[in-house]
């Protein structure tokens, strides 16, 4: 009676934005944005949740065991039924209007056919057949909601006019709750979603261009795969270090990277190369992928012969359209406090990394005169610490998605770590706890020898 999902995130406050993935839901319900965060008001919502269950329970006790007349109840069926048809007709002219385009379609259907030049009609046959699933998949749900409805509506008005008994309204509700749930799981987890362990290691195996990249023994070159859908696609990561990722949620200023610079055609390759891509994944003419060097990828690290400072976020992403990354860093005023040291070009200055542990990644640094370095790695102010030979330095937001520092002449050590306040500090609270409890482990154990002393005694 009260198993669906939907009905609790409206309760929750869930609009249907269908923007979860980006960040940017405007409830905040799933967003790690702290501004939009604050409309969500979690004591609030928890009531509401909690009474939309509890009053939906009690909707049907009361129409089961309640007091009210035969006839009031009825009536008040009567009106729910008009109203749910009203909504499915609603709905069904939704589904007749509906044109199920999300506004990327012409592009996504640009990149697959120059992914296949032979068949120029290959992305229009795809998003085609995306399209037909989409009004496919709203239809098909659209007849089973009102099937369902329409039965438990039926099944009720039958009972209060004394045509079913209470025991098979119980049953066929609860037989209806069971097809509902299991026609939902099984999209999830079916036949289709088990299979055997060398089928699920053939998924992983390399394909002859992996082999071919692997032969690099260099460890932190970055591999673009556009045989694949690049952002979505984990299988790359399982065998190189991915410029489109292994997760699907993304922080949001990559997410933004993607959308304006990663996404384009045709390709943005000073993006590529401050990401330090190595290596662009293609298809040949037999469709088969196959590796392409990139030369112009800059390495882990790198020193820039001048800053250009830009006034806010769009700006810096728009700077990002026409730039040497090799010579020039983008950086937002708002950072140019945190650039201590005016940089002068060195031709023998240099940066380069010793080694990446994952939490702490390590480089040596040597210049005469002062610098600035960019470091391909996404910045993420709430967890990454930069120290130049021990003491904290401010990292700098760099070329919209990277860090950058501002070093003083000399031999320096640089490292990074991640160290996020809220880890550490659950961290401190747990070993705390850990110790209180021990104590009074500690105490009860001393207490209870005391008594059993003094009772001897």
């Amino acid at each position: 009676w009260c198993n669906s999902a939907r009905g609790f995130m409206f309760a929750l406050g869930c609009i249907q934005a269908q923007s979860c993935h980006t960040g940017q839901c405007p409830t905040g319900v799933t967003t790690q944005d702290p501004v939009r965060q604050q409309a969500l008001v979690v004591p609030d919502k928890a009531e509401r949740v909690h009474q939309f269950h509890q009053r939906t329970l009690m909707a049907l006790q009361e129409l089961i065991f309640g007091s009210r007349s035969t006839d009031e109840i009825k009536k008040a069926l009567r009106s729910s039924g008009i109203l749910m048809a009203a909504c499915f007709l609603l709905l069904a002219g939704l589904y007749v209007g509906f044109d199920y385009r999300m506004g990327f379609e012409k592009e996504l259907q640009q990149q697959l056919s120059q992914l296949n030049p032979q068949d120029p009609s290959l992305g229009k046959d795809i998003i085609d057949a995306v399209i037909a699933d989409r009004k496919g998949m709203f239809g098909g749900d659209l007849l089973r909601s009102t099937f369902l409805a329409s039965a438990a509506w039926l099944l009720m008005f039958l009972f209060m006019s004394k045509k079913v008994t209470q025991t098979i309204l119980m049953g066929s509700l609860l037989v209806l709750c069971m097809v509902d749930l299991l026609g939902v799981s099984s999209r999830y987890l079916n036949r289709d979603n088990f299979m055997e362990p060398e089928d699920f290691e053939n998924a992983f195996a390399p394909t002859p261009a992996d082999l071919q990249i692997k032969e690099d023994k260099e460890p932190n070159y970055r591999v673009f795969n556009l045989t694949q859908s690049p952002f979505n696609d984990a299988i790359t990561s399982y065998h190189h270090k991915s410029v489109g990722g292994y997760h699907a949620a993304k922080l949001s200023i990559y997410q933004d990277l993607i959308e304006n610079q990663l996404s384009k055609q045709p390709l943005n390759l000073p993006v590529l190369n401050m990401l330090n891509t190595k290596y662009v994944i293609s298809q040949d003419s037999t469709g088969l992928p196959i590796p392409q060097l990139n030369p112009g990828a800059l390495g882990s690290a790198w020193l820039v012969r001048s800053i250009k400072y830009v006034p806010d976020a769009r700006a810096e992403m728009i700077a990002l359209d026409d730039f040497d990354p090799a010579s020039t860093a983008i950086v937002q005023e708002s950072f140019r406090k945190d650039i201590r040291h005016e940089a002068e070009w060195d031709s023998t200055a240099s940066v380069s990394l010793v080694k990446n542990e994952n939490d702490i990644v390590t480089y040596a640094f040597s210049a005469a005169k002062p610098q600035f370095a960019v470091f391909s790695e996404v910045y993420y102010d709430r967890g990454w610490k930069a120290f130049i030979d021990g003491k904290e330095t401010p990292i700098v937001k760099t070329n919209y998605v990277l860090r950058g520092l501002s070093i003083p002449a000399g031999k320096h050590d640089i490292e990074f770590r991640f160290k996020p306040a809220a880890y550490e500090t659950g961290k401190l609270l747990t070993q705390v706890s850990q110790l209180l409890l021990l104590l009074l482990l500690a105490f009860g154990l001393w207490k209870e020898y005391g008594r059993k002393v003094a009772k001897k005694a």
